[in-house]
């Protein structure tokens, strides 16, 4: 009895053993790349897809456009310091399974996924799938630097850099006054509807995942305010406030601190510059 207790309590640390060293032979095996096409952009992101070489090439080299642009917005130093995933799909079926795999949204262009540092995007044209890049491209970016960034900000800046258009020159111009937020806008403008902005710092829109094209609208508009149409004063005060924020400021605190002296003129103005992008928007239709 002795001896068939010993030889069986060292049966299963061996088969155990067995399992380990097969895991790890199997995990130094090199995998085949699911993806045709992998392009180096830089040492921050690289591309990955199934689509011909030359479409992906001008849709890295398009991305790499906007760059400046987000580093001019917040020259601040990654605090993660790993490299993106761009994965980019040309059949819908695909890029639905994948995005149920890899996140909890239910986009029909695109998703960013913080946890795996990656974004997903379905080609939908070269024009759209640029714009719906530079978007996920700038969530990417900003929540390497603002760690969970109150939404309101998260995606009106996502918003404001997926506005771009390049202009006959070839150049950039980014986020224009002219948008299709604009009919969402008007709407609630007539409907009295606007928040105060104290209201959106406040409540923030707890479901990420589920924004409505109001929320997007009102998103994209107080960054446009901040960015282009408000003074020289509040477009330094923006800089603050994404400072602080940087500086591991909590979001409501950092923004009461900038603007808690004349909150009132502040939101008057943002209104305003909503009614002033709605007339705009009608006569540019």
């Amino acid at each position: 009895m002795h001896m068939k207790k010993s030889a069986y309590s060292y049966t299963i640390p061996l088969s155990i053993c067995y399992i380990i060293t097969a895991f790890l032979l199997s995990s130094c095996i090199e995998q085949p790349d699911p993806f045709a096409t992998v392009i180096e952009i830089n040492k921050d992101w690289v591309l990955r897809t199934n689509m011909p070489s030359n479409t992906a090439e001008k849709l890295a080299d398009k991305f790499t456009l906007i760059f400046p642009y987000y580093e001019e917005l917040l020259p601040f130093e990654s605090k993660m310091n790993r490299r993106f995933k761009i994965t980019i799909f040309d059949n819908s079926a695909e890029f639905q399974d994948y995005q149920r795999q890899k996140s909890m949204t239910h986009s029909e262009s695109g998703f960013y996924r913080f946890e795996l540092g990656e974004l997903a995007l379905l080609y939908q044209g070269m024009e759209s799938t640029v714009r719906t890049l530079y978007h996920e491209g700038f969530h990417a970016y900003l929540q390497e630097r603002i760690i969970r960034p109150p939404q309101w900000l998260n995606e009106g800046l996502a918003e404001y850099f997926e506005k771009t258009r390049t202009t006959w020159f070839s150049k950039l111009l980014v986020s224009p006054s002219k948008t299709d937020w604009a009919s969402t806008l008007s709407t609630m403008d007539r409907n009295n509807t606007i928040p105060d902005i104290s209201d959106i710092v406040d409540y923030d829109w707890p479901d990420r995942h589920n924004l409505t094209k109001e929320q997007y609208a009102l998103s994209w508009s107080l960054v446009h305010f901040f960015k282009e149409t408000g003074s020289d004063q509040r477009k330094e005060q923006f800089k603050q406030y994404l400072e602080l924020l940087y500086k591991k400021q909590d979001p409501k605190k950092a923004f009461y601190m900038v603007w808690s002296d004349d909150l009132e003129e502040l939101n008057r103005e943002w209104h305003n510059s909503i009614k002033k992008i709605v007339v705009k928007n009608f006569f540019l239709l």
